[in-house]
């Protein structure tokens, strides 16, 4: 958890950080819009129990790029899938991750 906090809070210094942004047809988890437009923008989506898959394409499918239309550099959607269930007892619970260029 400090680990997501400190690279948040960093963020913050590059990036106007949007939490249930309101974009295309739905609200995108996050928005990253950088400061100056010509650094790289992303959309970040989050599932619990189901695929990074699932998230890029709810960013498509809902048209959340959108919310980047202002941005000129490049454009990212990332997806993070979260499983609940400790599936390995010598781990702890697993996230997985996918990145895609938008156009």
């Amino acid at each position: 958890a400090s680990i997501v906090q400190i690279a948040y809070l960093t963020a913050l210094k590059k990036y106007a950080i949007h939490r249930e942004f309101k974009s295309g047809e739905g609200y995108a988890d996050f928005v990253f819009i950088p400061n100056k437009k010509s650094d790289t923008a992303f959309i970040l989506e989050l599932k619990v129990d189901s695929t990074p898959e699932e998230a890029l394409k709810q960013i498509k499918n809902k048209n959340y790029m959108q919310s980047l239309r202002n941005c000129v550099g490049p454009k990212l959607a990332i997806g993070i899938s979260y499983n609940s269930e400790n599936t390995n007892k010598d781990d702890n619970r697993r996230h997985y991750i996918k990145i895609e260029e938008l156009n």
